[in-house]
C-alpha cells in the first residue's frame, strides 16, 4: 500500500514538473529548449542612443463612433538592455487607449512590441497619444475619420472629395479653382479642423462640423482690417427660413490707417429649393444663406455700400454657389466628387 502510494506521489510530482516546464519552453524543428521562468523586470528605453524616439507604427483604420478591433494596433520599437518581464501602455485620448498583457523578453537589443487598441473614438480628427515604458515616453498621433453616413449632409468632408468651381460668372472665359479634402487636420483654439486644400496658392480653408447640423470655418476673412483669424458658423441646416443663425461679435481693427469695426450676420433665406445651373442642370434640397457685413470706418457706418453675399448649399454635395459682389468673389460649381 505504501509503495503504491509512493509511486503515485512520485508520478504526480513528475507530471507537475513537466507541466511547469511546458509553460517556459521554446520549440523548433530541431530541439526543445526549456527556458526558466523570469520574475525580474526588464529594462530598456523607447529612445535610441541619441535620445530620439524610435519608430511607432499605427495600424488599422479609425472611425468616429466605431469600436476598435484587433486590427487597430500600434507597433512600438523598444531597445531592451536587460531581460525580464515588461509591459507597455498608452494614455487614454478621445475615448481610446492601447495596451498589452505582461510579456517576457529573453534577449536584449532592439525589438518591436505590439499594443492592441481599445475603446471607441468619440470625435473625428487627429489625437495625440503617449506610450510609456518604464521611465521613457514617446508620442504618436492617430487620425480618426468621420462616419461616412454622416458625410451625406450639406457639407461633406470625406477625405479625397473635391469640388471644381468657375470663378468668372456669366462669361465664356474659363478660370477654375479646385478644393480637395485633405487627410491633414489642425487644432486651432481647441477645435480640430479639416484642411480643404486649393489648386491656388494661399487659398486653403479649415472646416469642422458637429454632425448635428452646424458647420464652422476657421477663417481670416477680416484680415484686411488687421483682425486675426476666428471661427464662425457658416451654416445651420436645422434652422427655419428667416432665422438669423449666426451673429459675430464686432471686431475692431484698422483699414488704411482708419479705425474699423466689422461684424458678420448669417440668415437662412430659403430651404429645400431647386437650384438650376447655366447648363440647365438642376439640384434639389438646396439651402440659400445670406451673409451681411456691417462696417464702420472712423465711426462712420458704410454698411450700405457693401452688398450681401449669397451662398447656396446642396444636400450630399456641399457648396454649389458663392457670390460676393463686394469685393467680387465668385464660386460656381462645375463638377464634384464626394467620396
Amino acid at each position: 500500500m505504501n509503495k503504491v502510494f509512493g509511486l503515485v506521489f512520485c508520478l504526480a510530482i513528475l507530471m507537475t514538473i513537466t507541466g511547469c516546464q511546458k509553460d517556459y519552453s521554446v520549440e523548433n524543428s530541431q530541439t526543445l529548449i526549456v527556458l526558466p521562468p523570469i520574475y525580474t523586470a526588464a529594462a530598456g528605453s523607447l529612445q535610441d542612443e541619441s535620445g530620439n524616439c524610435m519608430a511607432i507604427t499605427v495600424n488599422g483604420n479609425y472611425t468616429q463612433d466605431t469600436a476598435l478591433t484587433s486590427k487597430n494596433t500600434i507597433t512600438v520599437t523598444v531597445n531592451f538592455t536587460k531581460t525580464g518581464r515588461y509591459k507597455l501602455y498608452t494614455d487614454t485620448v478621445n475615448g481610446c487607449w492601447f495596451s498589452m498583457d505582461s510579456a517576457t523578453t529573453y534577449n536584449t537589443g532592439i525589438k518591436t512590441v505590439t499594443l492592441r487598441g481599445n475603446g471607441t473614438p468619440v470625435v473625428q480628427g487627429t489625437s495625440y497619444f503617449n506610450v510609456f515604458f518604464q521611465n521613457s515616453v514617446c508620442s504618436f498621433s492617430v487620425l480618426t475619420n468621420s462616419l461616412s453616413k454622416s458625410e451625406r449632409d450639406y457639407f461633406p468632408m470625406s477625405i479625397g472629395s473635391y469640388w471644381t468651381y468657375d470663378t468668372l460668372p456669366n462669361t465664356s472665359a474659363t478660370d477654375t479653382v479646385r478644393y480637395t479634402v485633405s487627410p491633414s487636420t489642425q487644432v486651432k483654439s481647441g477645435q480640430t479642423y479639416r484642411l480643404f486644400s486649393s489648386s491656388r496658392a494661399s487659398d486653403s480653408h479649415y472646416y469642422r462640423k458637429n454632425y448635428k447640423g452646424q458647420y464652422y470655418e476657421y477663417t481670416d476673412i477680416f484680415s484686411g482690417f488687421s483682425i486675426p483669424p476666428f471661427e464662425y458658423m457658416f451654416l445651420d441646416d436645422t434652422k427655419p427660413v428667416g432665422s438669423v443663425f449666426y451673429q459675430s461679435q464686432t471686431f475692431t481693427g484698422t483699414y488704411q490707417g482708419q479705425p474699423a469695426a466689422v461684424s458678420i450676420k448669417l440668415t437662412i433665406v430659403e430651404k429645400n429649393i431647386n437650384y438650376t445651373f447655366a447648363n440647365s442642370i438642376t439640384l434639389d434640397s438646396v439651402i440659400h444663406v445670406r451673409q451681411d457685413i456691417t462696417l464702420t470706418l472712423s465711426g462712420r457706418d458704410i454698411s450700405s455700400s457693401i452688398l450681401p453675399n449669397d451662398v447656396y448649399y446642396a444636400k450630399n454635395i456641399g457648396l454649389i454657389s458663392y457670390a460676393s459682389p463686394t469685393p467680387q468673389v465668385y464660386r460656381i460649381a462645375q463638377n464634384w466628387i464626394v467620396k
